[in-house]
């Protein structure tokens, strides 16, 4: 394996060691850098905790322009992830170890911001009812959940294009009828 000190710039590598170990970069050790570099992704950045409702509702979106459900929903997934990630908020909603206190108000929390943030508004509907009547073990297991939200969009999705199909044969059928009944005049006029 090679050593922790090659993935970091030089200069960010000194003052790590420097400021925060508080010893040459010479003395450091592999696995004092690699605590320090868990302790900061674990922790809030700037110890501080955002506005979570505003910072998802602004960030995490569902792309409806992805027409692969599949696709479209694990990237929601990795979306909030990265959110999490990014903004330091592994103690509050990341997965971590499930024997490490707080895991499993961390997965219904995780989860609540999950649905909250679904979209279209009918499938997060769709989603709440079941997971309150249904599989009550998708509240609290983003596993679960993950599932959950696909099954549903998945079969959402099936239902609009099926909906539009119809309506799109539907008003070919009147335009053809239409057509038909507006020749039948003209040829009788004549």
């Amino acid at each position: 394996m090679w050593p922790i000190k090659l993935a970091f710039e030089p200069k960010l590598l000194e003052a790590l060691c420097l400021y925060e170990l508080q010893k040459p970069v010479d003395d450091a050790m592999d696995s004092e850098l690699r605590a320090l570099i868990n302790q900061r992704v674990q922790s809030v950045k700037n110890a501080q905790v955002p506005d979570l409702d505003a910072l998802f509702k602004k960030h995490l979106n569902v792309d409806m322009h992805e027409d692969d459900i599949d696709a479209r929903v694990l990237k929601y997934f990795r979306d909030f992830s990265d959110l999490v990630e990014k903004n330091g908020l592994g103690d509050i909603l990341g997965v971590g170890d499930p024997l490490k206190p707080g895991y499993n108000e961390r997965m219904k929390l995780r989860c609540n911001f999950l649905v909250d943030n679904l979209e279209p508004a009918i499938l997060r509907d769709e989603v709440r009812r079941h997971t309150k009547f249904v599989d009550q073990e998708a509240k609290r297991n983003d596993f679960v959940l993950f599932r959950v939200i696909k099954e549903k969009a998945l079969a959402q999705h099936k239902y609009h294009v099926l909906t539009r199909d119809q309506k799109g044969k539907l008003n070919s059928d009147k335009r053809d009828k239409a057509t038909a009944g507006g020749d039948k005049s003209q040829s009788n006029g004549g």
